[in-house]
């Protein structure tokens, strides 16, 4: 994840970028169904991943990224947020606080 996460931000550098992947796997098959052979990246195995870009003219850098779920409040729903959901409070230059979640 770190790699890709770095590939994205020397491609998009006018961009912040918010990357969390999840513990379950699935095999990588493109879209005929076929596996998908290991390029750097991938190793025939892939995991959820969900990516936010937010744009820095826009956005301050470094936006606190929040915990969905709460360790005791909400145990049942901690599956649910491991990777498959990213989300952040981020700040505007203007100074507005925006909380931004992305899920998967």
């Amino acid at each position: 994840m770190f790699r890709v996460q770095r590939d994205f931000r020397r491609k998009y550098p006018k961009y912040e970028c918010y990357m969390v992947a999840g513990s379950n796997i699935a095999l990588v098959a493109d879209t005929d169904g076929y596996p998908v052979s290991s390029d750097g990246y991938n190793d025939g195995r892939g995991h959820i991943t969900v990516v936010t870009f937010l744009h820095k003219r826009v956005f301050r850098p470094k936006a606190l990224v929040v915990n969905w779920h709460k360790p005791l409040g909400k145990k049942a729903l901690e599956h649910m947020a491991h990777g498959l959901v990213l989300w952040f409070d981020a700040m505007t230059h203007e100074g507005e606080r925006i909380s931004i979640i992305n899920i998967n």
